[in-house]
């Protein structure tokens, strides 16, 4: 039996990360948040990308602010000189975090508020899913139509960005043998999956807040250590029941069919 990889999953709420921990940020992100909107869109880029420096951080035992970047051929990031591997994913303040320390990952939500926004869902279906769940799709009542073409969404693209063939790739000129395993994340208000370059795998699932007394403000300075985020950020680690595991196999099926 194939060894199952394990892929720790965090949820974070974007909205509830101190503004003062973009102070990690090196310059290049801090001037390509600038080329972002103002306001939400460009404080929540910031948030993402500082929590994704705590917790590598803190998995890698090294300062946020010595992790370098840089971007696969389809701008997947990945760490320089480490070889700890993730994926981010975010809708509106939520954002997932996948990290695996042995196989390729990739992570997608999507808030179910965000299904209703969706036009032409049947022919993305067809263009990426197939023609059989294209037509499946359009016989299911608007309602049911919708969550299942964002159940679908997420786990395509959880495949995509776990290969690195780039968002919107249709995944049947891909072979079977090729496909990562892809795990079904149930979450309040929102649909997930992980893709894991592996037969099998497993997730364990974490919640990120933060941690401070009463009166007191976060800081980031320069000097924040991997050992220092356990103040800062609390990992509770959340119940399987909202997590199942498909095989190789079934991710191969999923293709076929969804």
């Amino acid at each position: 039996m194939a060894e199952r990889r394990l892929v720790d999953l965090w949820s974070v709420h974007l909205d509830s990360v101190p503004k003062s921990l973009s102070e990690l940020l090196c310059s290049e992100e801090r001037s390509r948040a600038l080329g972002l909107p103002a306001g939400t869109v460009r404080s929540r880029w910031r948030a993402c990308r500082a929590v994704l420096r705590l917790l590598l951080s803190g998995r890698l035992r090294v300062d946020p602010q010595s992790l370098r970047f840089e971007l696969g051929a389809h701008g997947k990031p990945r760490l320089v000189s480490a070889a700890e591997h993730f994926n981010i994913s975010h809708s509106g303040p939520l954002a997932l975090y996948a990290f695996c320390a042995d196989a390729e990952v990739g992570v997608d939500v999507e808030l179910i508020s965000a299904s209703s926004r969706r036009r032409n869902e049947v022919a993305i279906a067809s263009r990426l899913f197939g023609q059989e769940a294209a037509r499946r799709l359009a016989s299911l009542p608007e309602r049911e139509r919708s969550l299942e073409f964002l159940s679908q969404w997420v786990r395509h693209e959880a495949v995509v960005k776990c290969i690195g063939c780039g968002i919107g790739h249709a995944l049947d000129e891909l072979r079977s043998e090729d496909l990562p395993s892809v795990l079904d994340v149930e979450l309040d208000s929102a649909l997930a999956a992980v893709a894991v370059a592996s037969s099998a795998a497993e997730v364990r699932m974490h919640e990120w807040t933060v941690q401070r007394a009463e009166g007191d403000e976060v800081s980031a300075e320069p000097g924040l250590t991997g050992a220092r985020v356990a103040s800062l950020g609390l990992g509770r680690e959340l119940p399987h029941s909202g997590v199942s595991c498909l095989t190789r196999a079934r991710a191969a099926d999923l293709v076929r069919c969804i």
